[in-house]
């Protein structure tokens, strides 16, 4: 059995990686949301192990990085949500969570972002990684479609 690292404060190395994530993301999204051409009108973001979104002290995990980042990113003056709307750009957030318990915590967590993104799909699921996998595989696979896949597993099964 695997540590709960929710239900503690995150360790300095946990936070240290999160605070790496959220700097790719914020680099990595300009580059499929903000162009002026568009070459993908799909954005993918998938977080296969994505916990409830925070820990005991409410710190970001990477499923709120995600969603605060988007929210809060301008590119050259221009909101992401303004660059997803004058593009008409198909963004989908994927967050997966197997544990049932920090399922509906992650859920609960999220929903405000559900009502301020409204222009993005926020899909939360309860799977394994393989079934999880499988299901979203097609969208993954998808050559209309830029994809980033955070696969940052919490101990081994």
């Amino acid at each position: 059995m695997s540590k709960n690292i929710h239900s503690s404060p995150f360790d300095e190395g946990t936070l240290t990686k999160l605070k790496i994530f959220e700097k790719y993301l914020t680099e990595w999204l300009p580059v499929f949301l903000a162009p002026r051409k568009v070459r993908w009108k799909k954005v993918g973001i998938y977080d296969f192990f994505a916990g409830p979104g925070v820990d005991v002290e409410k710190n970001h995990g990477s499923p709120i990085i995600i969603l605060e980042t988007i929210k809060n990113a301008v590119y050259n003056g221009v909101s992401a949500m303004d660059c997803i709307i004058d593009k008409n750009l198909q963004v989908q957030i994927y967050l997966n969570e197997y544990n049932t318990e920090k399922f509906f915590q992650l859920e609960k967590n999220i929903s405000p972002y559900k009502k301020e993104l409204d222009y993005i799909s926020i899909k939360v699921d309860n799977r394994d990684f393989q079934s999880a996998l499988e299901i979203q595989w097609n969208n993954i696979c998808d050559n209309d479609a830029a994809n980033l896949l955070f696969l940052d597993q919490n101990g081994i099964k």
